[in-house]
C-alpha cells in the first residue's frame, strides 16, 4: 500500500463506533499529542520555507495552524473533528409549498473550532448524496424504441423530411449519465475503505464516512485546519425543494451554504435549533466537484456572492444547451442522444420515493421549448452560465478530459477562454481520458497542486503557487508525461482546403462534387473512419501526406464546407482521426469509460490524509486500457443544417441545393506521431459505440440517426479546415 502522507498516518487513532452523529458542540475524543501540536500561531502572510513559529505562552491555548514549506501541516486530529448537520434557508421555493427551500449541508471541522480555531470550508455540492429512491437500475435498457429512430416522426420539415422536431415521449430515459459514474465512484472507494481495513463489512460509525466524493478529501484537508462539507442539492436527499436542472433557483441552494457561513442566512440542527457558524468559520469558502458536482460550483461562481474564494471544477457543465445539443444538432452526453433534462431531474428527485416533484418534472418533460428541436431557446438561456462570467470574482481550477463525451471539453475551455482573456485567477489540468477524476490519474500531484491552491486562497497563505506554470497537459504518446504551459491553446491556425483527390492542401484545390449516402444506422463512426485506403460510399474522406515530424493540434478544428443535403437527415458530423499503427488507449470492455479502477488489488491504492476506522483516505488508482490500432478518432463535432445561420433560428434547407456551413470540434490537445496521417471524416449520422447493459449492448448515437439513405454532397475548392497546430509542421 502506498501511503502519500507519513505524518498523517504517524499516529493513527481508531475512531470509536457511535450509534449516532455527534451532533453540534458534542465531544469526540481528544489525541493529547495533536492537542498540544495546535500551539501555533499564523500572522499575515506566510511563504515557504520557513516554520511557524510558536505562539507565547499567554496565547497556547488559542489554537492555530501550522504552516511549514508553504502548506498547512495535519496538526488536528481528523478522529477526533466535530460532525455537523445543518439546514439552511434559501431564498426560492421551488416545490411551491409557500415555505421557502432549504439545502441540508454535513460538515466536518477540526475540534479545535470549539476552543477559539476558525477555518475556512471546502463543499462539495451535488444531487448525489442520497439513497436513489423511485430509480431503476442506473444499467437498464433505456427506453429509446423509436425516438433516436425517428422513424415516425420525418414529415413536415417544409415537406422535404428535414425534420428533427419529432416526439420524444419514448425518449424519457432512466439512465443518468452524470449520476452513474458519481455512485460507481462511491462504491469504489467504499471498496477500497474495506480492503485497507481487511474487512469487507466494515461498519462505518455514523459521521465517520468520507465527506464528498473524493475519499481522500476530508481525510487529508481537517487535519489541516479546513472544514470539510458536502451539500445536498435542492430537491435531493436531505434539502427540500425540487431539481430544475441548471436553473438561478437551482444556483440559490449554493449560494445559501456560502451565505450561512457569513451569517446572511439562517440555519437549523437536526433538533430544529438556530444554528451559526459565527464561532468557528472565517468566512471563506471553497466550492468543488465533478460533473454536476462541478457545474453547481461554476453557477454559484457567476452569481459573485461574496466569501466565494475558489472553486475546483472537473468537467463541470457551463452551457446545458452543449450537454444536451450541438450548433442546432440534437445530441446527447455518452452517446445517448435521446435524454433530456426531466430524465436528470426525474432521476435526481429524491424526496420521498419521487413524487413531491412530481409536477415540477412533469412541467419540464412538457416544456416543448425545450423538446422540440435543437434550437437555443429561452429554456436554454435560463441554464447557460456563460453570459454572467463577468461576475466571476473567486480564482478557479479546472480539470477536464480530452475524451469526455458526457461533459464534452468545451464545456471547460469555453470558461478557461473567458479567465485568460480577462486575466482572473486560474489554473487547467487537460488529461488524455474520460469522465474522471485527476486523483485517481495523478494522485500526488493533483493533491499537491490542490493543497497548496486552498492554502492560498482560502487561508492567505503565499506559497508560490499562483507563480507556476497555469496548464498542465498530458501526452497521447506516453500517459505518464505531463507538460506545462502558461497559456493554452498555444497554437496557431493552417488553413488546408479539401482536395477532389481526398487529400488536404495549403494549395488551391481543383472544385470537384463528392457524394456520400448515409449509414449511420446501420456503422459506427469508428467503423466508418476505418481503412483510409479503401473506397467507402458512406463517408467523406480527407486525408494529409505522412507527417515528416510529430504534429501537436490544441484546440478546436474548424470547418467550412459547401455542401448540399438530399433526404431524411439535415445532420452534419466531423470526425478528426489518427491514421497510423500505434498502441493507442481505447474504450473499455464495457464501450464505455477510457479507463478502469484497479478493482481487487490492495497494493494499488493511494491514501491520502488521517485513517480512522471505515474511513480509509484511500482510492483506488486508474490504468488505461490500450490496444494497437490502425486508427483513432481524436475528436468530433456536428451541427444541423438548418441551423447554419443561428443556433437559435431554425432555416429550412433545400434538397440538393447547396449552402455555407460553419462548425466546429470539441476541443482536443493530441500529438499525431511522425509517419502519421490526420484524416478528416465527413458524415451525417455519428453512433457511437455499443454499451453494455446488463451484459448486453445496446446501440447509442451522438446525433440522431434518421432513416439511412441521406445523400451528402460536398464541393472541393471551397471547402477547407482550419487545423490549430501547436507544433510540427504538415
Amino acid at each position: 500500500m502506498l501511503w502519500i502522507t507519513g505524518i498523517d498516518q504517524a499516529h493513527p487513532v481508531p475512531l470509536r463506533c457511535l450509534k449516532h452523529p455527534p451532533r453540534f458542540g458534542e465531544s469526540m475524543r481528544t489525541s493529547a499529542y495533536l492537542r498540544a501540536a495546535t500551539a501555533v500561531t499564523v500572522a499575515g502572510a506566510l511563504s515557504a520555507p520557513a516554520l511557524i513559529a510558536v505562539a507565547p505562552a499567554q496565547a497556547a491555548s488559542v489554537p492555530a495552524i501550522r504552516v511549514a514549506n508553504g502548506e498547512t501541516q495535519p496538526v488536528f486530529s481528523f478522529n477526533d473533528a466535530v460532525y455537523q448537520v445543518v439546514n439552511i434557508e434559501t431564498t426560492v421555493d421551488t416545490d411551491h409549498d409557500g415555505r421557502l427551500d432549504t439545502v441540508q449541508l454535513r460538515l466536518k471541522r477540526p475540534r479545535e473550532t470549539e476552543s477559539g480555531l476558525k477555518v475556512p470550508t471546502i463543499i462539495e455540492p451535488a444531487p448525489y448524496y442520497g439513497p436513489s429512491y423511485g430509480r431503476t437500475s442506473k444499467l437498464t435498457q433505456p427506453t429509446y424504441t423509436s425516438a433516436p429512430e425517428v422513424d415516425a416522426v420525418i414529415a413536415e420539415r417544409r415537406g422535404n423530411g428535414h425534420n428533427k422536431e419529432y416526439d420524444k415521449t419514448s425518449g424519457d430515459s432512466p439512465i443518468d449519465v452524470l449520476g452513474e459514474r458519481a455512485r460507481e465512484e462511491r462504491a469504489s472507494d467504499r471498496a477500497a475503505d474495506a480492503m485497507v481495513s481487511g474487512d469487507p463489512a466494515v461498519a462505518k460509525p455514523a459521521g465517520a464516512g468520507n465527506l464528498t466524493y473524493e475519499n481522500h478529501f476530508d481525510n487529508y484537508f481537517v487535519p489541516r485546519g479546513y472544514a470539510v462539507a458536502e451539500l445536498d442539492m435542492l430537491g435531493t436527499n436531505g434539502s427540500t425543494g425540487c431539481a430544475s436542472i441548471g436553473t438561478p433557483e437551482e444556483t440559490q441552494g449554493v449560494v445559501a451554504a456560502v451565505d450561512w457561513l457569513n451569517g446572511r442566512t439562517r440555519g437549523w440542527d437536526v433538533n430544529g435549533d438556530p444554528v451559526t457558524a459565527a464561532n468557528w468559520s472565517t468566512g471563506s469558502v471553497a466550492l468543488k466537484g465533478k460533473s454536476y458536482d462541478g457545474t453547481l460550483p461554476i453557477a454559484a461562481a457567476t452569481t459573485g456572492v461574496a466569501g466565494l474564494k475558489t472553486i475546483t471544477t472537473v468537467a463541470g457543465i457551463s452551457n446545458w444547451y452543449e450537454w444536451y445539443r450541438e450548433n442546432g444538432a440534437v445530441r446527447g452526453p455518452q452517446g445517448l442522444a435521446t435524454v433530456e433534462p426531466a430524465n436528470l431531474a426525474g432521476g435526481n428527485s429524491t424526496r420521498d420515493g419521487n413524487t413531491i416533484c412530481a409536477d415540477e418534472v412533469a412541467a419540464l418533460r412538457g416544456d416543448r421549448s425545450a423538446r422540440a428541436s435543437g434550437d437555443y431557446t429561452d429554456f436554454w438561456a435560463l441554464r447557460n452560465s456563460r453570459p454572467d462570467f463577468g461576475k466571476i470574482k473567486a480564482s478557479v481550477f479546472i480539470a477536464q478530459g480530452t475524451e469526455d463525451y458526457n461533459v464534452t471539453p468545451r464545456q471547460s475551455t469555453e470558461l478557461w477562454k473567458y479567465l485568460q482573456d480577462n486575466g482572473i485567477p486560474r489554473k487547467m489540468w487537460l488529461f488524455q481520458g474520460a469522465h474522471l477524476r485527476p486523483v485517481q490519474l495523478r494522485g500526488e500531484e493533483w493533491v499537491r497542486q490542490q493543497h497548496r491552491w486552498y492554502d492560498h486562497w482560502l487561508h492567505g497563505i503565499e506559497n508560490g503557487i499562483t507563480a507556476e506554470p497555469k496548464v498542465d497537459v498530458q501526452s497521447n504518446v506516453d500517459f505518464a508525461t505531463w507538460t506545462t504551459q502558461d497559456a493554452w491553446p498555444a497554437a496557431k491556425g493552417v488553413k488546408l482546403k479539401l482536395t477532389r483527390e481526398g487529400g488536404l492542401s495549403t494549395r488551391n484545390a481543383g472544385k470537384a462534387l463528392q457524394t456520400m449516402v448515409d449509414k449511420g444506422r446501420t456503422h459506427t463512426a469508428d467503423e466508418l473512419a476505418a481503412d483510409p485506403g479503401a473506397a467507402n460510399p458512406n463517408r467523406l474522406l480527407y486525408v494529409s501526406e505522412p507527417l515528416a515530424s510529430d504534429v501537436r493540434l490544441s484546440g478546436e478544428v474548424e470547418l467550412s464546407v459547401r455542401a448540399a443535403l438530399d433526404g431524411s437527415s439535415p445532420n452534419l458530423a466531423a470526425l478528426v482521426v489518427d491514421y497510423g499503427t500505434a498502441v493507442r488507449s481505447t474504450y473499455s470492455p464495457e464501450g464505455d469509460w477510457t479507463y478502469t479502477e484497479y478493482a481487487d488489488d490492495t497494493s494499488r491504492t493511494v491514501c491520502f490524509g488521517q485513517r480512522i476506522t471505515g474511513d480509509s483516505g484511500c482510492a483506488f488508482p486508474l490504468k488505461v486500457f490500450t490496444r494497437t490500432t490502425d486508427h483513432k478518432v481524436v475528436s468530433r463535432g456536428f451541427m444541423d443544417a438548418n441551423n447554419r445561420y443561428s443556433i437559435a433560428r431554425t432555416d429550412h434547407i433545400a434538397d440538393g441545393e447547396p449552402y455555407s456551413f460553419s462548425w466546429t470540434t470539441q476541443p482536443a490537445d493530441y500529438v499525431f506521431r511522425k509517419g502519421h496521417r490526420i484524416g478528416i471524416v465527413i458524415l451525417s449520422t455519428d453512433a457511437a459505440p455499443a454499451m453494455l447493459s446488463n451484459g448486453k449492448p445496446y446501440a447509442r448515437s451522438f446525433s440522431l440517426r434518421y432513416p439511412e439513405g441521406t445523400r451528402l454532397t460536398v464541393q472541393t475548392g471551397p471547402s477547407s479546415v482550419t487545423l490549430p497546430i501547436a507544433s510540427g509542421t504538415l
